[in-house]
């Protein structure tokens, strides 16, 4: 009997062992595809960030390469004062004919607000032009036509709507920016 007892207990040992053993292993497998899992999300995160840090990269070294270009700076040979802000819409306005003027608006805004200009040095501000006129097509094309061609490098368009549900007589909005004199 204490033959069978002793057999039973070593049996018993042994499987515990075996079990336990069988359970680290498994414990083991799952830290290891834990790490491994964790790390592949590292790697694909660590991936994303290096391509948006390249991305920005580019995108600094185009805006620095701007930067350096003259032709981008705003000088003031481009400002326009109050007295030829007037002086282009009456431009615009004088070859026009049969038209009605519904409304006309000028609202001084910052410069990177208008979207004009990607960074200023120092507080930069644009007039925002809108023309409303009621006209020919050809009568809103000859407004634009002649303050683009009087006044080239200092306005910059906005907009040209035109709506021609009543015709021959149609709604027109027009609508630039001119940089302001300080």
């Amino acid at each position: 009997m204490q033959y069978f007892l002793n057999r039973y207990v070593n049996s018993y040992r042994v499987i515990d062992l075996l079990t336990k053993v069988a359970l680290l292993l498994v414990v083991l497998y799952a830290n290891v595809f834990a790490y491994t899992y964790w790390q592949e999300n590292d790697f694909e995160k660590n991936t994303m960030d290096i391509a948006r840090l390249q991305k920005q990269l580019r995108r600094d070294k185009a805006l620095a390469q701007q930067d350096a270009d003259e032709r981008y700076h705003v000088t003031d040979q481009v400002k326009v004062s109050n007295e030829k802000l007037h002086a282009i819409l009456r431009t615009g306005l004088s070859t026009i004919q049969n038209v009605d003027i519904m409304a006309t608006q000028i609202t001084p805004i910052s410069a990177e607000e208008s979207g004009l200009v990607s960074f200023t040095a120092y507080p930069l501000q644009v007039y925002e032009v809108n023309v409303v006129l009621q006209g020919s097509f050809r009568d809103i094309e000859n407004f634009y036509t002649s303050v683009q061609n009087s006044f080239e490098g200092e306005v910059f368009w906005k907009e040209m709507i035109f709506d021609a549900g009543d015709y021959p007589r149609g709604k027109g909005a027009i609508g630039f920016y001119v940089f302001a004199q300080d």
